[in-house]
């Protein structure tokens, strides 16, 4: 009976992004629907696949208005966390709320957090230990008053 239970609280799981609400403009952060990808199994272990679940925020680098915009991409591979309260209500208020149901630890409840098992970058900042290096296969911009450069 226990394992019964159980089997219905959702913590985390891999997840592949199906679509995203930003391109990587400067906007608040936005959303993506996700694909699970671990199959459900059913009695006789046959697999059954995750639809796609939709609207959960995902993490970006951000403290205050300073922040590293690197938004998702259909195709990525993360990690979703399900909350174990209904966050619909914070999503919406984007402040402290009280749950919109009560419903616990289900996917819609769920968070993105991005870069796992994922390609070979072309474009990144690497920090290593012979120092910091920028690569872009196209342009650098970068834009300012004044640029102190030694």
């Amino acid at each position: 009976m226990f394992w019964q239970l159980s089997a219905k609280i959702n913590t985390m799981t891999v997840v592949k992004v199906q679509a995203v609400t930003n391109s990587g403009g400067v906007s608040p952060v936005g959303f993506v629907d996700v694909l699970p990808l671990v199959n459900q199994l059913d009695g006789k272990g046959k697999a059954v696949p995750h639809k796609t679940v939709y609207h959960f925020p995902y993490f970006r680098l951000q403290g205050g208005a300073d922040a590293i915009i690197l938004d998702p991409k259909v195709g990525d591979i993360g990690i979703a966390g399900f909350c174990n309260r209904d966050i619909s209500s914070v999503k919406s208020a984007k402040k402290q709320s009280n749950p919109g149901s009560y419903r616990r630890f289900d996917m819609a409840d769920g968070l993105y957090f991005g870069g796992f098992l994922n390609g070979t970058p072309e474009q990144y900042i690497a920090f290593t230990e012979d120092g910091i290096k920028v690569v872009s296969p196209t342009k650098i911009i970068v834009q300012a008053p004044e640029i102190d450069l030694n």
